[in-house]
């Protein structure tokens, strides 16, 4: 443990398909791009990561305000289209 950090193992299945904050299935919104029917839209990979934290830090039993993690709302359409 380097830094005294803690490592968790998460299981990464479902975790780009759900909202992070009330945990509805995000709905396909674009290419690449989530939004959730009430509160959230983001990038697939945003959508990912936001929720591989909110199960790391549950499983550490950390509280964290999962509300004010920032992420973009309103992407244009011209971004990660493929050439």
């Amino acid at each position: 443990m380097k830094h005294r950090a803690s490592l968790v193992i998460v299981d990464p299945s479902g975790t780009s398909s759900e909202c992070k904050q009330c945990n509805a299935e995000m709905i396909e919104n674009g290419y690449r791009r989530l939004r959730c029917p009430d509160v959230f839209e983001a990038v697939r990979d945003v959508v990912e990561k936001l929720n591989i934290r909110k199960r790391s830090l549950k499983t550490l039993r950390i509280k964290a305000d999962l509300e004010r993690t920032l992420a973009p709302r309103n992407l244009s359409d011209d971004r990660c289209i493929p050439e």
